[in-house]
């Protein structure tokens, strides 16, 4: 398991004993001790308290995504008699995530100047993740797309987000998505302002037409989205 969690830890050790495998909790063999990001790629380093911390980098940037280094590492250490993985492999791996496996939207810079980025965050854990990622990011202003699907507990993730900052609410072209007028309803009882618009791409412009080049643009809310996002 990647992480402990206190609810769930009892209910995993209970099914391993009754199938009568082994199981290990990731974040308790691996510590990680983030650097920050330089060469556009975020630097760590990693210890399991018998040999000294290896130094890695990641080309996904939000720090949130050290949170499932370990289990990755764990995963590979468990497997290593059937299937061996170098440690060069290993750092090779960590560093070219996106190249290898076309994976978007996780804390994906789209442009510099205004800086936007796109993170398919989508839950209130996820979203608290992604804002406090962002909170030593400068920045003149903040401005975040919002687009998410009907059929969520939107008051919680509507009250995961920052009230320090303009809106504009869209829809992405699936049944599921809810429509833009109800969702700048909900937000307004929710404390955000923002401005309706018809679609992802549309929000995108309106923004950097409002946007400083020192402003930040966040796209977030619903892999739907961010599926929709034509620069991604």
């Amino acid at each position: 398991m990647g992480e402990t969690q206190p609810e769930t830890e009892p209910v995993f050790r209970e099914t391993a004993a009754l199938a009568n495998a082994p199981i290990q909790f990731a974040d308790q063999r691996y510590s990680l001790h983030d650097q920050g990001i330089r060469e556009g790629l975020r630097q760590f380093l990693v210890t399991d308290g018998t040999l000294p911390p290896v130094a890695y980098r990641l080309d996904l940037l939000g720090q949130y995504q050290l949170r499932n280094v370990p289990g990755v590492l764990a995963t590979i250490a468990e497997l290593q008699p059937m299937l061996p993985v170098t440690e060069a492999a290993r750092q090779t791996g960590l560093e070219t995530v996106v190249a290898s496996t076309g994976l978007k939207g996780r804390f994906q810079v789209v442009r510099r100047s205004p800086v936007v980025i796109a993170d398919t965050a989508h839950n209130p854990a996820g979203l608290r993740a992604l804002f406090e990622a962002l909170n030593d990011h400068p920045r003149s202003a903040l401005r975040v797309i919002l687009g998410l699907v009907a059929d969520k507990d939107r008051s919680s993730v509507l009250n995961a987000l920052p009230r320090q900052a303009m809106y504009y609410f869209c829809q992405a072209h699936s049944p599921r998505s809810l429509p833009t007028e109800i969702l700048q309803q909900e937000a307004a009882q929710a404390g955000l302002t923002g401005i309706a618009c018809l679609t992802v791409n549309a929000a995108l412009a309106t923004a950097l037409q409002q946007s400083a080049a020192t402003d930040l643009i966040v796209v977030t809310g619903s892999n739907y989205i961010i599926a929709e996002l034509t620069d991604l």
